[in-house]
């Protein structure tokens, strides 16, 4: 048996950069790219990184990217493409056999494409033609319910607000998004508990806090940009604890390739000073022990929550009822150290909790969210500086999306708005996300499916049976950058849509556009 080794090496650093430019060259794209990564995250003529969604500080930096970031601009930026010669190359049962590595680096998608099932392959079709086929395939649907418009994190504001009303006026709230499957319980929790599904903190309050609670992430891998500004925090005498199953490195070491003396002298930023190494799924558990001694120790804001909250005494009341045997069951961690991390939130006069995918990929997702949630409310952690919620978004506009009416359960305020602003009516019954979606897709119950971006077939569960289940449609519509497994797997009609990314210029006959998006704080 392979023995494998520890890594023990600081997150970031000469490894990070040396992956950086690995990743130009592997994708070609070494000029190209490398004057794409000097405008990532830049005020003047620059675009915001496709790698996550972390805000940008407002003191610019001529370099503000990542590795994660400049793998996303390499892909985005190279010039090989998947056009016609590569598809009279290769069948469409020949690619189903490629890893996904391989259909990203066949190349940029260049032009529209058309399933011929005589040949097994893509050929060329002109965009009339495209569109005219989509229109005439989706005016014979028995009901718009019929079809189903997925869409990815990558598409920026403003065509994802004409993509929802172009389905909205079409007939159907059919609307699944990729956060379906990542912040859900952070909208659907926050929204009910605040009023609003997103953080209540700017980055600068990274700079003012004094307690940071992290709860199920790890920025070196997700979103490494964070890790600057944790290291940075922590350097203004923030104490920073992780709670999380795993001791992430890169929360102990972190070599940042934004200062020469890190690099030059090999040092590294320590972040965390405590891990809580909380069993998975204890999330809600821990928490509960951490309020229930605030409160049973009068150690709440009474102020804030007699001004500011509603249903404090039935919360008051459940916490008295929790024994700490069945807490401490269901944390795996003692009462000794939920006392000492509650006498921390206790003392902090202006705290963050900070979560990622961690605290909502689980059945109880939605209790993790409103246990954090709960522990602000009690501590007057709302709408003060260095102190409030703060979900990570993984992906770069999964939140955006959301804003520009991206949603298969829309607020009745928004269906009016919309109505009132196009004069046309809007579906009012909600539609499919993607779990029902793909349950739908595979009962046979859809006819159409569109996918604007990303790869639904991989990233949805069981990926096999929802790849058989395109194969039996009447049409299928990808837009996208690049090849993925889920253009492979063509119902009667199927048409590949190539598009721009948004690391590129967008020109009209009007002159330069710009696109938008929105990040993890708004």
């Amino acid at each position: 048996m392979r023995k494998i080794p520890i890594y023990s090496h600081p997150a970031a650093g000469w490894p990070a950069l040396i992956s950086s430019t690995q990743k130009l060259m592997d994708y070609k794209t070494f000029l190209r790219g490398g004057i794409s990564v000097f405008k990532s995250n830049q005020p003047q003529g620059g675009f915001d990184c496709p790698g996550c969604a972390w805000p940008d500080h407002k003191s610019h930096k001529a370099i503000d990217v990542c590795e994660n970031g400049i793998k996303v601009i390499a892909s985005e930026t190279m010039t090989h493409k998947a056009d016609a010669d590569f598809f009279t190359r290769h069948t469409v049962t020949e690619l189903q056999s490629w890893t996904g590595y391989e259909l990203e680096h066949s190349g940029r998608l260049s032009e529209p494409m058309y399933y011929d099932a005589a040949q097994d392959r893509y050929v060329p079709i002109p965009w009339e033609a495209a569109y005219s086929l989509i229109a005439e395939q989706l005016g014979q649907l028995d009901s718009p319910d019929e079809a189903l418009f997925y869409t990815s994190g990558r598409v920026t504001n403003e065509p994802a607000f004409l993509f929802q009303l172009f389905v909205r006026c079409f007939g159907t709230n059919n609307l699944p998004d990729c956060s379906n499957m990542c912040h859900e319980p952070t909208s659907v929790m926050l929204s009910r508990q605040l009023g609003i599904g997103k953080a209540t903190v700017m980055l600068e309050d990274f700079e003012q806090a004094k307690l940071i609670l992290m709860f199920g992430q790890n920025p070196a891998t997700n979103h490494p940009r964070m890790l600057e500004m944790l290291a940075h925090a922590h350097e203004q005498g923030c104490r920073i604890i992780s709670i999380n199953p795993m001791r992430e490195q890169g929360l102990s070491k972190f070599r940042n390739p934004q200062k020469p003396t890190h690099m030059a002298a090999g040092q590294s930023a320590d972040m965390v000073d405590d891990v809580i190494q909380i069993q998975i799924g204890g999330d809600a558990a821990l928490l509960t022990g951490i309020a229930k001694w605030l409160i049973e120790n009068d150690k709440i804001n009474h102020d804030f929550i007699t001004t500011h909250t509603s249903g404090f005494e039935p919360l008051k009341q459940w916490l008295t009822e929790q024994s700490w045997s069945d807490i401490t069951l269901g944390c795996g961690i003692s009462q000794t150290d939920i006392i000492n991390l509650a006498e921390l939130v206790a003392d902090s006069p202006a705290t963050i909790c900070t979560w990622g995918m961690g605290i909502t990929q689980h059945v109880q997702g939605d209790d993790n969210v409103a246990m954090i949630t709960n522990l602000l409310l009690l501590m007057g952690m709302i709408g003060i500086d260095g102190a409030g919620a703060s979900p990570v978004r993984g992906h770069s506009n999964v939140q955006g999306d959301r804003t520009m009416g991206i949603h298969e359960r829309p607020s009745k305020s928004l269906l009016d708005s919309l109505e009132r602003v196009f004069e046309h009516p809007m579906p009012q019954e909600h539609g499919y996300d993607v779990v029902t979606g793909a349950k739908a897709l595979i009962a046979g119950k859809l006819k159409v499916f569109m996918g604007m971006g990303g790869n639904y077939a991989v990233a949805a569960p069981d990926t096999s049976a929802i790849e058989q289940a395109l194969t039996t449609t009447q049409l299928n519509i990808f837009v996208g950058t690049k090849l993925n497994e889920t253009m492979l797997y063509p119902g009667a009609n199927n048409l590949i849509l190539p598009c721009l990314g948004r690391t590129e210029r967008i020109v009209t006959t009007k002159g330069e556009q710009f696109a938008t998006i929105e990040d993890s704080m708004c």
